[in-house]
């Protein structure tokens, strides 16, 4: 009896701890951050996440999602639960004045960044693996097959 009970204890060990593994930003296709963040995820211990598009592309209207996860370690799928919504309302297009390697330089001025509630939240899963960088010390994760490294 003692025996199973240290088996379930160090189980539940492993699970957290690799659970644990998710908490913080994770962004696409690089571990380089400069003036701006890639579309990224962000997860926080308390079970919520956010999902920010990429900060270079200024026309986007949608510019993020918030809501609830939970991993499944054994069986490596991320069950996220979409809540509300993040989109910049009314503006028009104009040339932005900054410049940047990877911009369009193309904005949306003078909008309202809007946070709206979903009348019907939106369920995704992801398969996640983890798995070793061959060119930097950020963990990198694999969400549905596409790289996001650990870069906070």
């Amino acid at each position: 009896m003692k025996k199973l009970v240290v088996i379930f204890l160090i189980a539940g060990f492993f699970k957290i701890s690799h659970a644990q593994s998710l908490v913080g930003r994770w962004q696409e296709k690089t571990f380089k951050v400069s003036a701006g963040y890639l579309g990224n995820y962000q997860f926080s211990e308390d079970g919520t996440f956010s999902y920010n598009t990429n900060q270079y592309f200024g026309l986007g209207r949608i510019t993020g999602l918030e809501g609830n996860y939970n991993y499944d370690a054994q069986a490596h799928v991320l069950s996220l639960t979409v809540l509300y919504i993040n989109e910049i309302v009314g503006g028009t297009p104009e040339r932005s004045l900054e410049s940047g390697e990877a911009t369009d330089r193309w904005i949306i001025g003078g909008g309202k960044a809007k946070k709206t509630k979903l009348s019907k939240p939106v369920k995704a899963k992801i398969k996640v693996e983890f798995v070793k960088s061959e060119n930097s010390d950020n963990e990198l994760a694999l969400f549905d097959k596409m790289k996001y490294y650990k870069v906070e």
